[in-house]
């Protein structure tokens, strides 16, 4: 039988779309998400380094705590120089408020960022699905921290991780203690990994990379209006 090599993986439209989709079941994750990664609309970490991703917390704190101190000793500045123009009527009341909020938004401006940025560095966890923006953020200022990408490749790699057995016991221990709406979600997941183990399939087959040719005398003879 002949077949195509794909030059990217794809997701088997079956296993992604299919209600509930299996590959959500394995990696805990609606639909819409998965069709994100897939489609290249967002990204999905792959690995986190936990150690690394402490290291830079800790030095981003610090490096928001130094340029907090030295931004409020410029700002002191600026205001007693307005101060000092307000008194010397070059600015009136309304224009010395208008530049000191000016002055002010700029430490308003580092809190927010830094507030974000830790943020999302705390959110980080193998799975997480992240848009395009944040993604790149995250990637320019903290490469070492976290390995992720786009496309249903990635998609195996988390797949091919996963230890079917551990995967039923997990479920089972979680079944026990789970709510009257969970567990339904749970069986599902017990289910679809017990079948795979019985017929000796495993979870990364849902991304495919290799499209087989059927033979002509062997295609399915589709009946067409008209």
């Amino acid at each position: 039988m002949a077949h195509i090599d794909l030059y990217a993986p794809v997701a088997h439209i079956w296993y992604l779309k299919s209600v509930p989709s299996r590959i959500g079941l394995f990696l805990d994750l609606p639909v819409k998400k998965l069709e994100q990664v897939v489609y290249f609309a967002s990204y999905i970490i792959t690995d986190v380094h936990e150690e690394k991703k402490d290291e830079s917390l800790k030095a981003l704190e610090e490096k928001y705590k130094t340029s907090k101190a030295e931004m409020q000793k410029e700002m002191q500045r600026e205001i007693n120089d307005l101060k000092i123009q307000k008194e010397e009527k070059k600015l009136t009341p309304k224009k010395f408020a208008e530049a000191e909020a000016s002055v002010m938004a700029r430490l308003d401006n580092l809190t927010e960022e830094f507030e974000s940025l830790r943020t999302n560095i705390k959110s980080l966890e193998v799975g997480a699905v992240v848009g395009e923006l944040e993604y790149r953020v995250l990637r320019d200022k903290f490469p070492h921290v976290f390995e992720g990408g786009t496309g249903a490749q990635y998609l195996k790699v988390l797949l091919e991780r996963i230890d079917l057995l551990k995967f039923i016991e997990i479920n089972q221990r979680d079944l026990r203690t789970a709510t009257q709406a969970k567990t339904k979600k749970i069986l599902q997941k017990i289910k679809l990994a017990s079948n795979l183990l019985k017929s000796g399939q495993r979870p990364e087959w849902f991304i495919l990379e290799v499209l087989p040719i059927i033979p002509p005398d062997l295609r399915p003879m589709i009946q067409l209006d008209g």
